[in-house]
Protein backbone atom coordinates (compact mmCIF):
# COMPACT_ATOMS: atom_id res chain seq x y z
CA UNK A 1 0.00 0.00 0.00
CA UNK A 2 1.67 2.95 -1.15
CA UNK A 3 -0.13 6.69 -1.11
CA UNK A 4 -0.28 7.87 -4.77
CA UNK A 5 -2.70 10.71 -4.38
CA UNK A 6 -1.87 11.56 -7.89
CA UNK A 7 -3.34 7.75 -8.93
CA UNK A 8 -7.22 7.38 -9.44
CA UNK A 9 -8.97 5.22 -6.55
CA UNK A 10 -10.48 1.44 -7.00
CA UNK A 11 -14.11 1.95 -7.82
CA UNK A 12 -14.86 -0.37 -5.34
CA UNK A 13 -12.85 0.49 -2.47
CA UNK A 14 -11.41 3.00 -0.29
CA UNK A 15 -8.36 2.91 1.72
CA UNK A 16 -7.81 4.82 4.52
CA UNK A 17 -4.33 5.20 6.74
CA UNK A 18 -4.97 6.83 10.34
CA UNK A 19 -2.17 9.17 11.22
CA UNK A 20 -2.67 9.41 15.28
CA UNK A 21 -4.65 7.81 18.12
CA UNK A 22 -8.23 7.30 18.10
CA UNK A 23 -9.43 9.29 21.03
CA UNK A 24 -12.53 11.50 22.20
CA UNK A 25 -11.04 14.49 20.45
CA UNK A 26 -10.12 13.16 17.67
CA UNK A 27 -12.69 10.81 16.32
CA UNK A 28 -15.37 13.10 15.52
CA UNK A 29 -13.30 14.77 12.92
CA UNK A 30 -11.74 11.16 12.01
CA UNK A 31 -15.88 9.97 11.33
CA UNK A 32 -16.83 12.46 9.58
CA UNK A 33 -14.09 12.64 7.08
CA UNK A 34 -14.65 8.76 6.27
CA UNK A 35 -18.63 9.12 6.09
CA UNK A 36 -18.07 12.24 3.74
CA UNK A 37 -16.02 10.22 1.73
CA UNK A 38 -18.46 7.79 1.33
CA UNK A 39 -21.33 10.28 0.80
CA UNK A 40 -19.33 11.36 -2.09
CA UNK A 41 -18.08 7.70 -3.63
CA UNK A 42 -21.25 5.97 -3.00
CA UNK A 43 -19.71 2.71 -4.94
CA UNK A 44 -16.89 2.12 -3.04
CA UNK A 45 -18.67 -0.28 -0.49
CA UNK A 46 -15.38 -1.61 0.99
CA UNK A 47 -13.18 -0.09 3.26
CA UNK A 48 -9.54 -0.65 4.16
CA UNK A 49 -8.70 1.11 7.03
CA UNK A 50 -4.72 0.99 7.83
CA UNK A 51 -3.79 1.22 11.66
CA UNK A 52 -0.09 1.21 12.11
CA UNK A 53 -0.46 5.38 13.49
CA UNK A 54 -2.91 4.13 15.77
CA UNK A 55 -0.83 3.16 19.12
CA UNK A 56 -3.94 4.00 21.39
CA UNK A 57 -8.05 3.90 21.21
CA UNK A 58 -10.56 4.62 23.99
CA UNK A 59 -13.88 3.63 24.03
CA UNK A 60 -15.22 6.65 21.68
CA UNK A 61 -13.05 4.96 19.22
CA UNK A 62 -14.81 2.29 19.29
CA UNK A 63 -18.23 3.45 19.13
CA UNK A 64 -16.91 5.07 16.00
CA UNK A 65 -15.16 2.09 14.53
CA UNK A 66 -18.88 0.69 15.19
CA UNK A 67 -20.27 3.47 13.07
CA UNK A 68 -18.25 3.20 10.27
CA UNK A 69 -18.62 -0.79 10.23
CA UNK A 70 -22.25 0.14 10.47
CA UNK A 71 -21.95 2.53 7.73
CA UNK A 72 -19.96 0.03 5.36
CA UNK A 73 -22.48 -3.01 5.79
CA UNK A 74 -25.72 -1.01 5.49
CA UNK A 75 -24.53 -0.14 1.68
CA UNK A 76 -23.21 -3.64 0.97
CA UNK A 77 -19.85 -3.96 2.06
CA UNK A 78 -17.72 -4.34 4.71
CA UNK A 79 -14.89 -2.78 6.52
CA UNK A 80 -10.82 -4.14 7.27
CA UNK A 81 -8.15 -3.32 9.17
CA UNK A 82 -4.40 -3.54 8.57
CA UNK A 83 -1.48 -3.61 11.02
CA UNK A 84 -3.61 -2.89 14.14
CA UNK A 85 -0.87 -2.18 17.14
CA UNK A 86 -1.93 -5.05 19.84
CA UNK A 87 -3.13 -2.24 22.58
CA UNK A 88 -5.27 -1.54 19.79
CA UNK A 89 -6.47 -5.01 19.33
CA UNK A 90 -6.62 -5.37 23.16
CA UNK A 91 -9.46 -3.03 23.35
CA UNK A 92 -11.01 -4.00 20.44
CA UNK A 93 -11.35 -7.46 21.95
CA UNK A 94 -12.32 -6.39 25.31
CA UNK A 95 -15.19 -4.39 24.32
CA UNK A 96 -16.50 -7.52 21.83
CA UNK A 97 -15.54 -5.22 18.53
CA UNK A 98 -13.08 -7.56 17.34
CA UNK A 99 -15.39 -10.41 16.81
CA UNK A 100 -18.27 -8.38 15.66
CA UNK A 101 -15.62 -7.22 12.95
CA UNK A 102 -14.87 -11.06 12.46
CA UNK A 103 -11.48 -12.31 12.09
CA UNK A 104 -11.08 -13.10 8.47
CA UNK A 105 -11.30 -8.74 8.60
CA UNK A 106 -8.38 -8.21 9.67
CA UNK A 107 -5.60 -8.29 7.34
CA UNK A 108 -1.73 -9.12 6.76
CA UNK A 109 0.23 -6.18 5.07
CA UNK A 110 1.70 -8.48 2.35
CA UNK A 111 -1.64 -9.94 1.32
CA UNK A 112 -4.34 -7.14 2.14
CA UNK A 113 -5.37 -6.21 -1.49
CA UNK A 114 -4.70 -9.87 -2.75
CA UNK A 115 -7.06 -11.24 -0.49
CA UNK A 116 -9.80 -8.25 -0.95
CA UNK A 117 -8.86 -8.61 -4.74
CA UNK A 118 -9.71 -12.29 -5.27
CA UNK A 119 -12.20 -12.97 -2.60
CA UNK A 120 -14.32 -9.40 -2.00
CA UNK A 121 -14.18 -7.54 -5.17
CA UNK A 122 -16.69 -7.75 -7.95
CA UNK A 123 -14.56 -9.03 -10.96
CA UNK A 124 -17.69 -8.08 -13.51
CA UNK A 125 -16.61 -4.43 -12.53
CA UNK A 126 -12.65 -5.03 -12.95
CA UNK A 127 -13.02 -6.72 -16.36
CA UNK A 128 -16.33 -4.40 -17.62
CA UNK A 129 -16.14 -0.86 -16.02
CA UNK A 130 -13.08 -0.38 -14.64
CA UNK A 131 -10.47 1.03 -16.60
CA UNK A 132 -8.12 2.18 -14.17
CA UNK A 133 -5.31 -0.42 -12.91
CA UNK A 134 -4.80 0.17 -9.50
CA UNK A 135 -3.29 -2.81 -8.14
CA UNK A 136 -0.29 -5.01 -9.26
CA UNK A 137 -3.45 -7.63 -8.93
CA UNK A 138 -5.54 -5.52 -11.78
CA UNK A 139 -3.12 -5.85 -14.17
CA UNK A 140 -3.37 -9.38 -15.80
CA UNK A 141 -7.22 -8.75 -15.77
CA UNK A 142 -8.77 -9.17 -19.18
CA UNK A 143 -10.04 -5.36 -19.96
CA UNK A 144 -13.47 -5.68 -21.73
CA UNK A 145 -15.19 -1.90 -21.46
CA UNK A 146 -18.50 -1.74 -22.89
CA UNK A 147 -20.75 0.93 -22.99
CA UNK A 148 -23.08 0.96 -20.28
CA UNK A 149 -25.93 0.78 -22.15
CA UNK A 150 -24.79 -2.87 -23.41
CA UNK A 151 -24.57 -4.17 -19.53
CA UNK A 152 -27.61 -2.95 -17.70
CA UNK A 153 -25.89 -1.95 -14.09
CA UNK A 154 -27.34 -4.07 -11.44
CA UNK A 155 -29.51 -1.24 -9.73
CA UNK A 156 -30.66 -0.33 -13.07
CA UNK A 157 -32.46 -3.74 -14.04
CA UNK A 158 -36.18 -3.11 -13.06
CA UNK A 159 -37.53 -4.50 -9.84
CA UNK A 160 -39.11 -8.38 -10.31
CA UNK A 161 -37.76 -8.37 -14.02
CA UNK A 162 -35.28 -10.86 -12.96
CA UNK A 163 -36.28 -14.25 -10.90
CA UNK A 164 -33.44 -15.90 -8.38
CA UNK A 165 -33.93 -19.63 -7.84
CA UNK A 166 -32.03 -20.99 -4.32
CA UNK A 167 -28.87 -23.44 -5.00
CA UNK A 168 -30.79 -26.15 -3.06
CA UNK A 169 -34.03 -25.43 -5.56
CA UNK A 170 -31.63 -25.61 -8.63
CA UNK A 171 -29.62 -29.12 -7.30
CA UNK A 172 -33.51 -30.46 -7.21
CA UNK A 173 -34.44 -29.33 -10.89
CA UNK A 174 -30.93 -30.08 -12.28
CA UNK A 175 -31.92 -34.19 -11.21
CA UNK A 176 -35.44 -33.75 -12.30
CA UNK A 177 -37.73 -34.93 -15.34
CA UNK A 178 -36.72 -31.27 -17.01
CA UNK A 179 -33.71 -29.92 -16.14
CA UNK A 180 -33.03 -26.70 -16.80
CA UNK A 181 -29.86 -25.46 -18.91
CA UNK A 182 -27.22 -23.74 -16.82
CA UNK A 183 -25.21 -20.60 -17.92
CA UNK A 184 -21.85 -19.88 -16.00
CA UNK A 185 -21.09 -15.66 -17.03
CA UNK A 186 -17.82 -15.94 -15.25
CA UNK A 187 -14.08 -15.54 -17.09
CA UNK A 188 -12.09 -18.72 -17.92
CA UNK A 189 -10.25 -18.45 -15.31
CA UNK A 190 -12.89 -18.54 -12.73
CA UNK A 191 -15.42 -21.37 -14.35
CA UNK A 192 -11.62 -23.80 -14.10
CA UNK A 193 -11.49 -23.01 -10.43
CA UNK A 194 -15.00 -24.43 -9.65
CA UNK A 195 -18.84 -24.57 -11.40
CA UNK A 196 -21.67 -26.32 -10.90
CA UNK A 197 -21.41 -29.57 -13.29
CA UNK A 198 -22.67 -29.34 -16.57
CA UNK A 199 -22.25 -25.97 -16.66
CA UNK A 200 -22.27 -24.19 -19.55
CA UNK A 201 -19.47 -21.38 -19.67
CA UNK A 202 -20.71 -17.91 -21.94
CA UNK A 203 -18.82 -15.06 -19.84
CA UNK A 204 -20.71 -12.55 -20.17
CA UNK A 205 -18.53 -10.04 -22.51
CA UNK A 206 -19.72 -12.92 -25.05
CA UNK A 207 -23.33 -13.15 -24.18
CA UNK A 208 -23.82 -9.70 -24.15
CA UNK A 209 -21.81 -8.67 -27.51
CA UNK A 210 -22.65 -12.03 -29.36
CA UNK A 211 -25.33 -13.69 -31.49
CA UNK A 212 -25.75 -16.97 -28.83
CA UNK A 213 -27.49 -19.97 -29.93
CA UNK A 214 -29.22 -21.23 -27.11
CA UNK A 215 -32.08 -23.67 -26.63
CA UNK A 216 -35.51 -22.08 -25.89
CA UNK A 217 -37.50 -25.23 -25.09
CA UNK A 218 -35.27 -25.26 -21.33
CA UNK A 219 -35.55 -22.59 -18.63
CA UNK A 220 -31.69 -20.81 -18.30
CA UNK A 221 -30.30 -20.31 -14.72
CA UNK A 222 -27.20 -17.82 -15.26
CA UNK A 223 -24.50 -18.28 -12.43
CA UNK A 224 -21.54 -15.68 -11.55
CA UNK A 225 -19.73 -15.54 -8.49
CA UNK A 226 -21.75 -13.02 -6.40
CA UNK A 227 -24.72 -12.59 -8.44
CA UNK A 228 -24.54 -9.74 -9.86
CA UNK A 229 -23.10 -10.68 -13.51
CA UNK A 230 -26.09 -13.10 -13.87
CA UNK A 231 -28.53 -10.98 -13.08
CA UNK A 232 -27.35 -9.02 -16.08
CA UNK A 233 -27.07 -12.02 -18.12
CA UNK A 234 -30.26 -13.18 -16.98
CA UNK A 235 -31.87 -9.53 -17.74
CA UNK A 236 -30.48 -9.47 -21.10
CA UNK A 237 -31.48 -13.06 -22.27
CA UNK A 238 -35.24 -12.39 -21.07
CA UNK A 239 -35.44 -9.71 -23.03
CA UNK A 240 -35.14 -12.09 -26.20
CA UNK A 241 -37.59 -14.26 -25.03
CA UNK A 242 -35.94 -17.03 -23.18
CA UNK A 243 -36.95 -17.74 -19.73
CA UNK A 244 -34.65 -17.05 -16.97
CA UNK A 245 -33.64 -17.18 -13.55
CA UNK A 246 -30.22 -16.24 -11.90
CA UNK A 247 -28.58 -18.45 -9.09
CA UNK A 248 -29.27 -16.56 -5.87
CA UNK A 249 -25.82 -15.48 -4.20
CA UNK A 250 -24.35 -17.38 -7.15
CA UNK A 251 -21.09 -19.99 -6.97
CA UNK A 252 -20.76 -18.34 -2.79
CA UNK A 253 -24.18 -19.28 -2.23
CA UNK A 254 -23.93 -22.90 -4.07
CA UNK A 255 -20.23 -23.05 -1.70
CA UNK A 256 -22.39 -22.45 1.17
CA UNK A 257 -24.82 -24.77 0.52
CA UNK A 258 -22.21 -28.00 0.00
CA UNK A 259 -23.27 -28.66 -3.47
CA UNK A 260 -21.26 -30.74 -5.81
CA UNK A 261 -18.74 -28.59 -7.89
CA UNK A 262 -16.81 -29.47 -10.93
CA UNK A 263 -13.18 -28.79 -11.23
CA UNK A 264 -10.87 -28.85 -14.64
Amino acid sequence: LIHRPDKPDCPQMAIFKILGDLYFGAVSNIEKVIHEHLILNPDQRFLILSMESVNHCDISGVHTLESILRTCRDRGGDLFFQRVQEPVMQIMQATGFADQLGKDNFLSEDHAISKIFHHILDPAICIYECEERVFLECQNLPKQIIAAEQIPLHTEIPTGKVNEILPNQLWEDLHGDKPPLIVDVREPREYQRGHIPQAKLIPLNQLLTQEIDLPREQSIVTVCRSGRRGSRAAFALSTKGYTTHVLKGGMLGWENAGLLEAIE
